[in-house]
């Protein structure tokens, strides 16, 4: 039997040995069940304030062990017991002595993006699970997924999902959970639901493949206002970046249903991250009167020929064979092919990678030497939330027309729409930074001066 620490006995049965780690929710013991003869983890929950708010809370916690323990899924820790000790509630449960995603990222350096869809796609089992039950975990981030002997994830740490209620902040405004990795929602003291758990699990992919957070900043406060209000800061290139910043939209109705997400998670693992884009969430297009609206949905095959470059790029279809429906001119119901392209534009410091701009749409290709080598990586999605640069612009939002480089500046761009223009400035990292004037009438365009007929 292992020694006792301070010979502290929990409940006449779980013999305390070493800590293995403490938080601001409770503290995780090495334990002996002298019972079952058994070596368990035995979390001691530390519950907010006295009186009434720490009975609302055991209740709480009494309440999501039972949900918690009525998941049987391999990646979903174990709960054997709940117990009442010492003024407070004990947790029992599986050991698991892997260690966690946190330790394994720090010591071994980020994972590859097929190792990180791979957890992803466990970690989302064991949610859905815990949703299916009724619970939502609250606080999901590479410190709670452990990893057995065999290298399989388990989802831990489910204290903080009874302690914390119904909201992100204590009854002083204090933050509870993990700020960078807290769905804005819960910030906002908004409800929580089940798209919170799966936004804080793409701040977890992109922390696995990256080494960084989205939303990680100098202090508590400014952690918390960039998640709830900032764009998020993916350094993840391909399907599996443009997967975490589906996961990161701000708006909850926004994000990736979990059998979108598993089917493109699914993909990248298969190593066929050309059908991630047909598996996300579908764009609500708005009303849009005697405008033509194009679908850059199916398969596409357009040649366009880059301003400037002299360069042929093909834009192909994932999944066009002989005698596809894209193959033959048809279209199956309810797929349109896409009949034309409005504008083109170079993703910076991504080579070979391209905005395609059709209809009040935009996705994300990635050309090849020839049609069969090119495929489409990301989108289709509104024009309103390509790096946020035309949110709240209408006509700019409705359809671009055409994008022209600013002659001397890779990261400049003249962005056209019916009888306006604006200036764009893009980052060499992918990450926008947005429009750098307000909508001017076409006919400031100094360049169109020649064609002045006044």
């Amino acid at each position: 039997m292992i020694e006792r620490v301070g010979g502290r006995v929990v409940a006449d049965r779980y013999v305390l040995a070493d800590r293995l780690g403490s938080g601001g929710m409770g503290t995780v013991w090495r334990a002996w069940d002298h019972l079952l003869q058994r070596t368990v983890a035995v979390k001691e929950l530390h519950a907010a304030g006295g009186g009434h708010e720490q009975q609302a809370s055991m209740r709480r916690v009494l309440s999501e062990a039972r949900a918690i323990a009525r998941v049987t899924h391999a990646h979903v820790i174990d709960i054997y017991d709940l117990v009442e000790f010492d003024g407070g509630f004990w947790i029992v449960m599986e050991l698991v002595p892997g260690g966690s995603l946190s330790e394994r990222v720090r010591s071994g350096g980020p994972l590859s993006p097929v190792q990180t869809a791979r957890v992803g796609l466990e970690v989302l089992s064991a949610l859905e699970a815990v949703h299916a039950a009724g619970a939502l975990h609250r606080d999901v981030k590479p410190a709670n997924v452990l990893l057995r002997a065999d290298g399989s994830s388990v989802l831990t740490d489910f204290g903080i999902a009874a302690l914390s209620g119904h909201t992100g902040l204590t009854g002083t405004g204090g933050v509870v959970g993990s700020a960078e990795y807290m769905a804005p929602e819960r910030l906002r003291d908004q409800p929580a639901g089940p798209a919170s758990d799966l936004f804080s699990l793409g701040v977890t992919l992109c922390f696995l493949a990256s080494g960084q957070t989205p939303f990680a900043r100098a202090d508590l406060t400014a952690t918390s206002f960039a998640v709830a209000f900032e764009p998020p800061s993916v350094h993840v290139r391909g399907p599996l970046g443009d997967v975490i910043e589906q996961l990161l939209d701000k708006d909850p109705a926004k994000r990736p249903s979990s059998t979108q997400l598993a089917d493109a998670l699914r993909s990248i693992v298969d190593g066929a991250p050309q059908t991630v884009q047909a598996t996300l969430r579908q764009p609500v297009r708005p009303p849009r009167a005697n405008r033509r609206r194009t679908a850059i949905t199916g398969a596409i095959a357009v040649a366009v020929l880059l301003a400037g470059a002299g360069v042929t790029a093909y834009v192909a279809g994932d999944d066009s064979g002989p005698g596809s429906p894209e193959q033959t001119g048809r279209t199956s119901t309810g797929t349109h092919a896409v009949s034309r392209v409005d504008a083109v534009m170079p993703v910076p410091g991504v080579q070979g990678r391209f905005w395609v701009f059709a209809g009040s749409e935009y996705m994300v290709v990635e050309t090849g030497a020839d049609p069969a080598s090119a495929r489409r990586v990301g989108g289709p999605a509104p024009i309103a939330q390509w790096r946020k640069t035309f949110g709240g612009l209408d006509g700019f939002t409705n359809e671009i027309d055409a994008v022209l480089p600013v002659p001397g500046d890779g990261h400049r761009f003249w962005v056209f729409s019916g009888d306006q223009y604006l200036l764009v400035h893009i980052a060499g990292d992918r990450s926008g930074k947005g429009r750098l004037q307000e909508p001017r009438p076409l006919t400031d365009w100094p360049s169109l001066r020649p064609f002045r007929t006044d």
